[in-house]
């Protein structure tokens, strides 16, 4: 069955398609921002980097190293850990991964490798424990910010803009527990690229029982 344009809109009420509109600004917002920034700055930054930096820079105060680091990749890390990541094999590739990460991972107390900057995330079941109520979290409060968003537009903009502001709240937490979810994975990632170690996630000790 095919439905023309007569059709949908009968289906799809108008206040239903300005929760949507909505919904879909939240979304795009953020992917937007960071689609221009990304663009508009990281071949001007990459340049620049390129052009002060120097064969001793590593050398330099910690001051000057982390500075330089955040102008090239907009993270603030620690210099001990810059000068960690960076005296590895293919150091450009982890400096970037790191970056990506850098408010989720420290050095370790060995001073040796990189490691979670909270320590029950190390716990593989706790770190899954964590992405999995992200997840959780995402589809209710994004079920419930959905069906309010809704309700407050068909009450009209008088009687349901305080269920609006609530509906858009809540929409706004479910996308802050999906891109945390996203950061956990991303982290997680990250941290086996830099050590250079196997993921211990759920598939990974599943294979080591079946093994042992």
């Amino acid at each position: 069955m095919t439905l023309d344009a007569t059709e949908i809109s009968r289906v799809v009420k108008d206040g239903d398609l300005i929760a949507m509109a909505m919904l879909a600004g939240l979304a795009a917002a953020p992917l937007v921002k960071g689609l221009f920034a990304l663009i508009a700055t990281r071949r001007q930054r990459r340049k620049e980097f390129l052009e002060f930096w120097k064969a001793d820079s590593l050398e330099s105060s910690n001051l000057w190293l982390e500075e330089a680091i955040q102008h090239r990749y907009g993270a603030s890390i620690p210099a001990e850990l810059i000068r960690h990541v960076a005296r590895l094999s293919w150091p450009s590739k982890r400096l970037r991964r790191l970056a990506m990460s850098a408010e989720f991972l420290q050095m370790d107390e060995t001073g040796q490798a990189v490691t979670w900057s909270k320590k029950r995330r190390a716990n593989a079941f706790w770190l899954e424990v964590e992405m999995v109520m992200s997840v959780v979290g995402y589809v209710a409060l994004a079920a419930l910010g959905v069906a309010l968003i809704i309700t407050g537009s068909r009450q009209g903009l008088g009687e349901g803009l305080t269920t609006l502001a609530y509906g858009g709240i809540l929409a706004s937490l479910a996308c802050a527990a999906f891109m945390h979810f996203i950061s956990l994975i991303e982290a997680r990632s990250s941290l086996v690229v830099i050590n250079d170690a196997p993921r211990k996630g759920l598939w990974y000790r599943v294979k080591e029982k079946l093994s042992g």
